[in-house]
């Protein structure tokens, strides 16, 4: 199998949830290449009850109350939508994949890069609006989440 074609599930995981390390609090999985391969083959509604079960353990971790609903909310909406997006982008790589030659497929890849800044650039946004409304203790507990180390590529814990 070619590199190129390992690399695209391992990124999809690694970028579909950037911020979702907050989650994870153990060591990967010893068989992260076989949960890679897994969720690439997942169903739109497995993908998509994967990005809900992170964002539970997200919000509950960070305790979000009723008051912070609407910011939560639109940081939530950023996530999915930015999930969906690159896993449209990357469906649509797969089908012109065995099509192009290395140059196309170097500038592909770059263009899913930039995709991706501009996801995160969005979820940024979206989730400094949320920890600027989040209690000290919160912001606390998002800070020491979002320092917890993932070795890139592992699957969401």
């Amino acid at each position: 199998m070619s590199p190129f074609r390992i690399a695209i599930p391992t990124l999809v995981l690694s970028l579909v949830l950037p911020l979702t390390a907050m989650a994870q609090t153990s060591a990967p999985p010893a068989n992260a290449g076989a949960a890679r391969r897994e969720s690439a083959s997942m169903t739109p509604e497995q993908r998509a009850q994967r990005v809900e079960t992170h964002l539970a353990q997200l919000r509950a971790q960070l305790a979000i109350t009723p008051a912070q609903q609407a910011p939560w909310e639109a940081f939530a909406k950023i996530s999915r939508d930015n999930a969906t997006e690159l896993h449209d982008r990357f469906q649509q790589r797969e089908t012109q994949f065995s099509r192009i030659n290395a140059v196309e497929n170097m500038a592909d890849y770059a263009t899913i890069a930039e995709l991706h800044a501009t996801q995160l650039r969005r979820l940024a946004t979206a989730f400094q609006a949320l920890y600027a409304v989040l209690s000290p203790e919160q912001q606390r507990s998002a800070d020491v989440g979002f320092r917890t180390r993932r070795t890139p590529g592992a699957a969401p814990g």
